[in-house]
């Protein structure tokens, strides 16, 4: 049977971009609902992406970039936002 920490990093490997040793023990700490629900509660991160799409040293984009019309600008500006919440995550 797998121990807490494996799981947990499992879960880090799979739901997010892995983890440093801090984080994985923090989450390990957590437990692994808790662990979930901190991941899957990415609402209760403010979405500043649109602030820095296109910003030096961010991802760049055409200036038509029209996220809310078009389906393959949606998905672009969702992998942007979990870029962010990543780099939120490794930083923290």
């Amino acid at each position: 049977m797998a121990s807490r920490e494996q799981r947990i990093g499992h879960l880090l490997r799979r739901a997010a971009f892995g983890a440093r040793r801090a984080q994985l023990d923090a989450f390990t700490e957590l437990g692994t609902l808790s662990a979930i629900d901190t991941l899957l509660g990415y609402a209760r991160i403010p979405d500043t992406v649109d602030t820095v799409i296109g910003a030096p040293g961010h991802l760049r984009t055409s200036s038509e970039f029209k996220p809310y019309r078009y389906i393959n600008h949606a998905a672009q500006r969702w992998i942007f936002r979990m870029v962010q919440v990543h780099a939120r995550f490794r930083s923290g």
